[in-house]
């Protein structure tokens, strides 16, 4: 192998994206490698930079469990020394009583009766790590080895249930917004689920919420012919992980046939094991096109497309001068174009400004852009901006920049008063002195407030993972779901009623309860408050 300081940048990228391409590949195949063949690593460097770069769990072990090699994560998660875990058994990573039951799922999934493990880890302080793992057979130069790749999880599933708290809460804001907003995450089959869809959507598309939940596949549908491919490839870079933000403009179908100019923004982040979580903004541009495309007629190409730009256009030579700018109004500017046309940065904006502008300008000069956000005092307004700094190049060579303002202040105050919204729900949530809960239908826990995780003694991520049957003593179950059924689902609430709930701890806590039914915007049953009070001993 070629030392790594004699390789170009070009060489050292195309030799991290292969390895991680093999891991992938591996880690997709589980317990059928390609072409009947283990997953095998000879060279050293390449195991230290996988090792190194990844930010699973990643273990090596001997035929008898034990660890021979692990990388950073390892350590730095579980609490260990490097040293203490390659002195121990990859099975006395798990709760003790669970040991042998991941030694059996080891097995399983290496004879492919089994995908994953989904026991979690325990670290040295004892507490437990939520954690999905897949094992393959391999080779580490000549030896037999199995090669156990750990994902955190933890996190993912507490995101998915705030997820959705989240959405309820903006609803009223996002709701009043004309852009189609949606929110979905992608398997790795492609199938998507849709999170979140605003009523924009029937306005742009003409089509009703439902028409797109069989997938990408009814949206690309809609597309022009002329740019579906075009937008097909746009989505594969954002799902396969190449790219995490695209944005573009196109043109789509409504369902008269009439057609209508878009712009489609998307970001795009990973979301559990082998998902992608995409968050979408689909904008109708179709009025300010048609007015593009009029001035086209009587202006230059260059003041054509700025003068259909909503944002401010500035240039600036190497020494950080103003050489050039655009508004659509010029009341958007910070002070009149004859007092900062030839000066410095520096000399017309604040220092705390110019020293944002500053670390992104020095960094632009080796290409790539750099974006930034801060506000700013313009015609007596408190407004936000968003900057966008690209480099100007010339013969090769850096020759200024250009700076695209877009003023953010309607998103802002949209972000701060949702801001305000959560922190007033949480406080007035949290302030009641009965514990509540919100369940869905399936008794899932969605959220609950502080005297609920008191009542109960479990922490807040642990009570994610569980539902109102979990920690309901059996005896109850028949009474409570003839409650639901006979009661809430009748008429909208229960009675008050007794029963008991099964502590942390293990014991059992008296307590009244009432259910109140939520509905959806169609009516539908959709989840319940639950109101629970602790029964005194004399209350009991």
């Amino acid at each position: 192998m070629a030392d790594d300081h004699t390789k170009t940048k070009e060489e050292l990228i195309e030799e991290l994206e292969r390895l991680r391409a093999v891991l992938n590949e591996n880690r997709r195949l589980g317990a059928h490698p390609k072409n009947g063949e283990f997953l095998e690593y000879d060279g050293s460097e390449e195991w230290r930079i996988m090792m190194d770069m990844l930010g699973d769990f990643i273990f090596v072990v001997n035929s008898n469990g034990s660890i021979i090699k692990c990388n950073p994560v390892a350590t730095n998660k579980l609490g260990y020394s490097k040293e203490e875990l390659l002195n121990m058994n990859i099975f006395d990573l798990y709760p003790p009583d669970r040991s042998s039951e991941a030694e059996e799922t080891y097995s399983q999934i290496i004879v492919g009766e089994k995908y994953l493990c989904e026991i979690p880890f325990r670290a040295r302080d004892g507490t437990f790590i939520a954690v999905e793992t897949k094992v393959t057979p391999g080779k580490l130069r000549v030896s037999d080895v199995i090669f156990s790749i750990s994902r955190d999880v933890s996190a993912g599933k507490a995101v998915e249930y705030e997820l959705r708290v989240a959405f309820e809460k903006m609803k009223t804001i996002l709701n009043s917004v004309s852009a189609y907003i949606w929110s979905g995450i992608i398997d790795s089959s492609g199938r998507v689920t849709y999170v979140y869809q605003s009523p924009a959507v029937e306005n742009i598309t003409g089509r009703f919420h439902g028409y797109f939940y069989q997938g990408l596949d009814q949206w690309f549908g809609i597309v022009h012919e002329d740019d579906r491919e075009r937008v097909r490839g746009l989505y594969r870079k954002l799902m396969s992980g190449e790219s995490t933000r695209e944005e573009d403009g196109y043109k789509i179908y409504q369902d008269t046939g009439e057609i209508r100019w878009v712009r489609d923004s998307v970001l795009a982040r990973k979301f559990g094991d082998s998902q992608i979580r995409l968050d979408g903004v689909i904008t109708d541009i179709t009025e300010r096109l048609q007015a593009v495309h009029a001035l086209e007629q009587s202006e230059s190409r260059l003041r054509l497309i700025l003068s259909s730009m909503a944002d401010m256009v500035f240039a600036f030579d190497t020494e950080t001068r103003f050489t050039f700018y655009h508004t659509p109004d010029m009341g958007d500017l910070y002070i009149e174009p004859d007092k900062f046309t030839s000066e410095k940065h520096s000399d017309i904006m604040p220092p705390e400004i110019d020293e944002l502008f500053r670390a992104a300008f020095n960094k632009i000069k080796d290409g790539g852009e750099m974006e930034f956000e801060y506000r700013l005092d313009v015609g007596g307004k408190r407004k936000w901006f968003s900057t966008k700094l690209s480099p100007i190049i010339k013969d090769g060579k850096f020759n200024g920049a250009v700076a695209v303002v877009r003023d953010i202040s309607e998103h802002k105050t949209l972000e701060e008063a949702l801001k305000d919204s959560e922190r007033r729900y949480r406080e007035l949530f949290n302030n009641i002195h009965d514990g509540y809960t919100w369940i869905d239908m399936n008794g899932r826990m969605i959220d609950f407030n502080q005297p609920f995780e008191n009542l109960l003694g479990y922490e807040r991520e642990e009570l994610f993972l569980l539902t109102i049957w979990d920690i309901t003593p059996a005896k109850w179950h028949k009474q409570e779901k003839k409650i639901i059924e006979e009661q809430v689902l009748q008429r909208g609430y229960s009675d008050i009623y007794r029963k008991e709930y099964i502590r942390k701890d293990g014991t059992s806590l008296p307590v009244e309860v009432q259910r109140c039914l939520i509905r959806d915007h169609k009516e539908n049953p959709e989840g319940m408050w639950v109101i629970v009070r602790k029964l005194t001993p004399r209350s009991a």
